[in-house]
């Protein structure tokens, strides 16, 4: 066995977690031009409704929820799950890849 590590560590409990090999789940919104051009056509027709008696919170809590519900209509979540990305740039970023991919 072939191995770059200095040392081995002998252990007799129970198996240890893989801690490299974790797989995250992660939320991500798709974007692409038609998507674009959609929200550009509905865009001007949004209106947002404020009350001048209302706190600026309540103003807000309203102005969110309609840019919310714009960006869930026009940009939807999707779920993925998969391993963490390596932030790496040039060449050394590259080899880590093709030696993990």
């Amino acid at each position: 066995m072939r191995s770059d590590h200095k040392a081995v560590i002998a252990y007799t409990g129970a198996p240890p977690r893989q801690l490299n090999k974790t797989r995250e789940r992660r939320v991500f919104r798709r974007r692409s031009p038609s998507q674009h051009a959609l929200f550009l056509q509905h865009a001007p027709a949004a209106t947002f409704e404020f009350h001048d008696g209302a706190s600026a919170q309540s103003n807000f809590d309203v102005m969110y929820t309609i840019m919310r519900e714009l960006l869930d209509r026009f940009y939807p979540e999707h779920r993925n799950v998969g391993r963490p990305a390596l932030h790496h740039a040039g060449r050394q970023g590259d080899a880590i890849r093709r030696k993990i991919g």
